[in-house]
């Protein structure tokens, strides 16, 4: 979409801030609220992801204002989380500090517990860097929740395979079972792998050769 696009006369476009699959980010302005908001359009259904986001609460996941259907998209309109993204600051910073990393991990072990803690636990299925934003005040985010999904107690295995290499547990690869609360430690896992020794688990050797950064995350882990 174009700088200043309307939808629904209302949502002005600024910017794009991020693009997954088969949608778009964007910054845009509340003109008649008079806030800053984020908008993602989509081709494909995400009336399953609004809903879902509509029975949440938490100061870490964006909350959802509308849904808007017009030109052949829908479009979600949610809270605006600034900051940058944890893919981001890897890419352009390398490995980060031990401390920092665990501080980060701690607010996404409660975001996820969260998610957990709902009846049925709501599995998230796509932890990773790019999901994660990380605002001024070292406070963590955690946006796109197109991959979640509710917890069937009487499935053996879920219906749609879907996660990002690297980041996805084996179950999420098809035929082994389903996700559950566990794909998404996983997933906290290779992230925190990611952001101490900049290395993405999805080019990583089979070697046990680690480096000191790598020793102290396994001792972090073993703790």
């Amino acid at each position: 979409m174009k700088k200043d696009s309307l939808i629904d006369k209302r949502y002005r476009i600024d910017n794009v801030i991020g693009r997954g699959g088969t949608s778009v980010i964007y910054k845009a302005h509340d003109i008649k609220g008079g806030r800053i908001c984020a908008v993602k359009q989509s081709g494909d259904d995400i009336s399953r992801e609004a809903r879902l986001l509509r029975e949440l609460n938490h100061p870490r996941i964006p909350s959802i204002w509308d849904v808007v259907e017009e030109n052949g998209y829908t479009y979600m309109i949610m809270d605006y989380k600034p900051g940058r993204t944890l893919l981001d600051i890897a890419q352009s910073k390398g490995p980060q500090r031990a401390e920092d990393v665990v501080w980060w991990m701690i607010q996404l072990v409660q975001v996820i517990g969260y998610l957990h803690s709902r009846i049925p636990e709501i599995i998230y299925r796509d932890v990773k860097p790019s999901n994660i934003i990380l605002g001024d005040d070292n406070t963590i985010n955690l946006v796109d929740f197109g991959a979640a999904k509710k917890y069937n107690s009487r499935a053996s295995k879920d219906r749609i395979y879907i996660g990002t290499a690297g980041y996805a547990a084996p179950e999420q690869f098809g035929g082994k079972g389903q996700t559950d609360v566990r794909t998404d430690i996983y997933g906290i896992g290779a992230v925190m792998y990611h952001m101490i020794t900049g290395v993405r688990p999805a080019g990583l050797p089979y070697s046990m050769d680690i480096s000191g950064n790598e020793k102290r995350l396994c001792l972090f882990l073993r703790i």
